[in-house]
């Protein structure tokens, strides 16, 4: 008797587990880096953390070249909200397959008062708030210079940082009557590797899962499905390509917040 409940049971999961499995929502767009508060560059600026160390082993191994390697360049020069140029960029990048991320920001509140405290009793023309920061420095995933904090007993850690010099400047502008983000400057070389393999092996880019995506991996999840079923269905009705490691990551995740939550 209690085996045949067992079967039951087993029977009614493979069959939940299909049924979820069936569902195909739309493919889920890479989200670029953002930026993150924190740290500071210099007075009045945020500086995104140093993920390196944090993302470095589950990170493709990209050595620098004794040679630059040429990107396209922004195609645009000019937007109407920080919003919009975001948004651009996440394209660019996914087109380019180059990955950014934010190195640092210049809230224009910090603008605006330095300003109007140097020169006291002046007109000024002051940024808008719908503006919340004045600049950004958007620089490769793989600028800057990387943290060595070894003790040499992991001979096989690696750094995501290796110098690279390509570079995105944009800051607020007024052009005419209108103030719109300009692009200031770019470096488009790297030297590194700029290829769609590369690119799409990135954890920010093989793990960029969208809302319904998630949703259902979730319900999979509390079905007690099989992480290789649940890869599975993330490879097939969406265009990342995550491992084993990020599924088990990611379920980790979910039990988490959901103990959280209750």
């Amino acid at each position: 008797m209690a085996s045949r409940e067992g079967e039951e049971g087993a029977g009614r999961k493979r069959d939940a587990e299909a049924a979820v499995l069936d569902v195909s929502p739309p493919q889920a767009k890479p989200v670029v880096e953002g930026e993150s508060e924190g740290l500071e560059e210099e007075e009045g600026a945020t500086v995104s953390s140093d993920h390196s160390s944090n993302v470095a082993s589950h990170s493709p191994l990209v050595a620098p070249l004794d040679t630059l390697v040429p990107a396209p360049e922004l195609g645009r020069r000019m937007f109407v909200s920080w919003e919009e140029f975001h948004s651009y960029l996440q394209e660019y990048s996914q087109e380019t397959h180059q990955l950014y991320s934010v190195r640092s920001a210049t809230p224009s509140s910090r603008r605006n008062s330095l300003m109007t405290t140097k020169r006291p009793g002046q007109s000024h023309q002051l940024i808008p708030e719908r503006f919340a920061h004045y600049v950004k420095t958007i620089t490769c995933t793989h600028g800057g210079k990387p943290r060595h904090r070894s003790t040499g007993a992991r001979p096989n850690h690696h750094h995501r940082a290796i110098h690279c010099p390509a570079q995105i400047n944009a800051c607020v502008k007024k052009d005419g009557p209108t103030w719109q983000i300009h692009i200031t400057n770019q470096n488009a070389w790297h030297n590194h590797e700029v290829s769609e393999t590369l690119y799409r092996s990135y954890p920010e880019v093989r793990n960029a899962l969208g809302a319904e995506v998630l949703a259902t991996v979730n319900i999979l999840r509390k079905a007690e499905a099989k992480r290789k079923k649940i890869l599975e269905y993330i490879i097939e009705n969406t265009s990342q390509t995550p491992k084993m490691k990020d599924v088990h990551n990611l379920l980790s995740k979910m039990k988490r917040n959901e103990k959280t939550s209750s």
